[in-house]
């Protein structure tokens, strides 16, 4: 109220706002810029895929920041590729209010040293520093919440083409590159396009998502 009263043009003007918030209180930064985009929404000033634009970009920014961080406190991190995927919404830039981010974390390299474990721990500490931010959810890494945050990218490969189920495939149809290292960045999405658009659906996947439509027309519509 008192940042609308008294500094109403930086509420309702566009672009992220706040920004030394960003090393103090992550959480209030998410608010106060949620709250901004809300606002010129509620005015009419934006759409609802720009507001929804807005939010991913604030939240790609917060995402980003906090991983930089997390990597640059682990030094044994160093030598290893690290790629942070987006997926759903995040991924496709559409998320709302009260969203989860659905990631995967891969990486590459290393020798040594137990990058799997490495990896692993950056991951921990990632959701344990956005942990009052968001909800940041792992659950569509191979093999499913069971299995470890961090997946070695040559096994990830392996999963896909002998184990991948028709919603892992669907899943990847919005992946995309957030954190880490950009030529692995790049080298795992080239993977990912070719994966998911390089071959046609198996006959028994079709009659799956027909399956799953009629569903949702019958009990959502």
């Amino acid at each position: 109220f008192e940042a609308l009263v008294g500094r109403s043009e930086d509420l309702l003007s566009p672009g992220i706002g706040w920004a030394f918030l960003k090393s103090s209180n992550l959480q209030r930064h998410r608010l106060y810029n949620e709250f901004k985009s809300v606002l010129r929404f509620v005015l009419g000033e934006i759409s609802a895929r720009e507001l929804t634009g807005e939010l991913s970009n604030l939240a790609d920014e917060i995402v980003v920041d906090a991983f930089t961080r997390v990597r640059t406190e682990s030094g044994q991190a160093r030598g290893l590729s690290v790629a942070l995927i987006a997926l759903g919404k995040f991924g496709g830039g559409e998320i709302s209010i009260g969203s989860d981010l659905d990631v995967i974390l891969l990486h590459k390299g290393g020798s040594g040293v137990n990058p799997s474990k490495i990896v692993n721990t950056l991951g921990r500490r990632l959701r344990e520093m956005l942990d009052q931010v968001y909800q940041v959810d792992f659950r569509l890494r191979p093999e499913g919440k069971n299995a470890p945050l961090a997946t070695e990218f040559e096994y990830y490969k392996d999963y896909f083409t002998d184990r991948a189920s028709l919603w892992e495939r669907q899943s990847l149809v919005k992946a995309r590159f957030v954190a880490g290292d950009a030529d692995f960045g790049r080298e795992v999405m080239d993977h990912v396009v070719s994966s998911v658009y390089g071959s046609p659906l198996p006959k028994k996947w079709k009659k799956e998502i027909l399956s799953m439509r009629g569903r949702m027309v019958k009990e959502r519509s």
